[in-house]
């Protein structure tokens, strides 16, 4: 490797070290209004018993419009990840 692209890579690492440490701005709290909506939907949501309830949005417990959240902009695949990671 080349002087060069040790030293971008050594200045990128240390980029997403800052970056990334310590990454608790609002200490748990959810202080901003998208992060405090996603929990609430995140919560109310179940995972559907079989994919053709989950395909049936009208009825399905993982479509937050049927559980009073009609303005969910953010899609679905977030929340799933998050249900079946936390589970």
């Amino acid at each position: 490797m080349t002087k060069s692209k040790i030293l971008f890579l050594l200045i990128l690492f240390i980029g997403v070290f800052l970056r990334l440490y310590g990454n608790n701005w609002d200490q748990g709290w959810h202080l901003h209004p998208d992060e405090r909506f996603l929990t609430m939907v995140g919560n109310d949501v179940k995972i559907p018993s079989s994919f053709s309830e989950y395909l049936n949005t009208p009825t399905s417990s993982f479509n937050p419009g049927n559980k009073g959240h009609a303005f969910y902009v953010y899609g679905t695949l977030p929340l799933l990840i998050n249900k079946v990671l936390a589970q």
